[in-house]
Parts: structure tokens; sequence; C-alpha cells
């Protein structure tokens, strides 16, 4: 690897390492990131996000819509609480100005956002 300097240098560039490094570089800065694992990873997982938190921080890196074609949002949270048969249906938790939640599992999510962090 050439001689280079970086203003940072993220360890581990999954979701929040790889969202990290691109609103740095977003903000002009220049970025390393450092991975040992290979993508797609056959990590077994679902991450969700609240529309007032990384919805919003995935719009805003342009990968909201691809990523709404493969899970649909998330309007609403339904629990059975105390064994109920029924369930209460209540909105979804802090949705934000996007007005949803997501649920992305890592396998899609990962390479995406890694890819549109190396863009910038």
């Amino acid at each position: 690897m050439p001689d280079q300097t970086y203003d940072a240098i993220v360890v581990g560039g999954r979701v929040a390492g790889a969202l990290s490094a691109a609103h740095l570089a977003e903000r002009g800065l220049s970025v390393l990131v450092l991975e040992s694992g290979r993508f797609p990873s056959a990590t077994l997982s679902t991450h969700f996000f609240r529309g007032d938190g990384l919805v919003r921080s995935l719009d805003r890196l342009g990968v909201l819509d691809t990523l709404v074609a493969q899970a649909p949002p998330l309007t609403c949270e339904y629990f059975y609480a105390g064994g109920a048969a029924d369930a209460q249906a209540n909105p979804a938790q802090e949705p934000g100005d996007v007005g949803f939640g997501l649920a992305v599992g890592r396998g899609s999510l990962a390479p995406l956002v890694c890819s549109r962090g190396a863009a910038l």
C-alpha cells in the first residue's frame, strides 16, 4: 500500500462502519475503511431501523429506495401482550420524517452501503 494519509480510519466496514465512513466522506474527509470480512457474507441476521434514526441516514446516503424495493416499509407494529390471541397494533416507533421503520437483512444491506460509501 503506498504511503498515504487519511483524515479518518474506520475499523469495521459493515453497516455501522460503512455508514460512519460515508458520512465522514460526505463532509469532505479522506477515509480508509478496514474490514476483514468478505461480501456478501453468510451472516443470518436482520437489522431493524427506526425512521428517525438509521432510515434517515440510509436516505441521505441514497440507498433507501433500493432497500425499500427489497423490504417493505414498516408503518405499524404489532404486540401480543400477555399471551393475547389478538394483536394490539401501534404506529411505528419514531418514524421521523420518512414515516416508517425498515427491517433489512445484512446480506443485502452491507454490500449496498459499502459500495455507495466507496463512491463518495
